[in-house]
């Protein structure tokens, strides 16, 4: 009786277990697939070695930003000192002064170094050298416009003249001082002239054969100016004018033309009577 209970039940058991995998839908193995691997990084321990790391490259230091700077400053500075001594001159030397001695011993020793003096002498058999004036005493030079009023560091600080005997010409270097200005630290056009008919005399004389020239304009004695247009080559804008100097005898002492021209677009102010 307990046996055929046994066998009842194990019989019941293998048929609940039949059924249930009859339920269980049927799986082949080859469309299972594994669980696909998490790849996460596992960070390195806090004592391993770390790879040196590629230097950063420096940028190249540019000069151009300082070139410039300095160009600045430096015509900055040569243009505020040339304003101030044109506009603000320093006091000019006293004539026959220590002052104005050593300054014409400079000018010297400057011309001495021109390179224009410097080939002149080098032909020293073609040309010879003197400073104007030079053959005369301190009373002659100081009774002259140009080595008296005229002269000293402040004047006509040099007159260095080379002559060619042979093709009868001259070279001169000269010195304008700050005093022959006339707007400031530009030559008066006075001085020039005073030097150029200075100049072109000493030639036309040197080039005389008895070294005389024509009647002397002296001081202390009246004279007559005659000046007239050559009207033929005068027009509304130009006009060539020529003058004559003479004795009130009519002796020629000095004679000069002069070419007047009126800018395009300049408009002449009123022109007053008795100027």
């Amino acid at each position: 009786m307990i046996r055929l209970h046994a066998a009842s039940s194990r019989s019941r058991l293998f048929t609940q277990w039949a059924s249930h995998r009859s339920t269980v839908p049927y799986r082949p193995l080859a469309t299972l697939k594994p669980p696909e691997p998490t790849h996460e990084p596992v960070p390195p321990p806090s004592n391993a070695e770390q790879p040196p790391s590629s230097p950063t490259p420096k940028q190249p230091i540019s000069l151009r930003p300082y070139i410039y700077a300095a160009a600045f400053l430096l015509l900055g500075l040569t243009a505020g000192q040339y304003f101030r001594l044109t506009a603000v001159p320093p006091p000019l030397p006293v004539p026959h002064s220590p002052e104005d001695i050593l300054f014409l011993q400079k000018l010297s020793s400057d011309a001495d170094n021109l390179p224009i003096v410097q080939e002149l002498r080098s032909k020293s058999s073609l040309w010879k050298e003197w400073d104007a004036y030079s053959s005369m005493t301190a009373a002659e030079k100081e009774r002259r416009f140009s080595s008296g009023p005229m002269g000293g560091s402040r004047g006509l600080g040099l007159q260095r003249i080379f002559w060619n005997e042979a093709e009868k010409k001259a070279i001169s270097v000269i010195f304008f001082g700050g005093a022959l200005s006339g707007w400031p630290g530009v030559t008066h056009g006075g001085a020039i002239a005073t030097v150029m008919d200075e100049s072109l005399g000493r030639v036309a004389i040197m080039g005389f054969p008895a070294k005389t020239g024509k009647s002397p304009t002296q001081a202390n004695r009246f004279y007559v100016l005659k000046v007239e247009p050559v009207p033929e080559s005068c027009t509304e804008r130009k006009a060539l004018i020529k003058g004559r100097l003479e004795t009130i005898h009519g002796r020629l002492c000095v004679e000069a033309t002069g070419l007047f021209v009126v800018p395009k677009g300049f408009k002449p102010g009123e022109i007053r009577e008795g100027f």
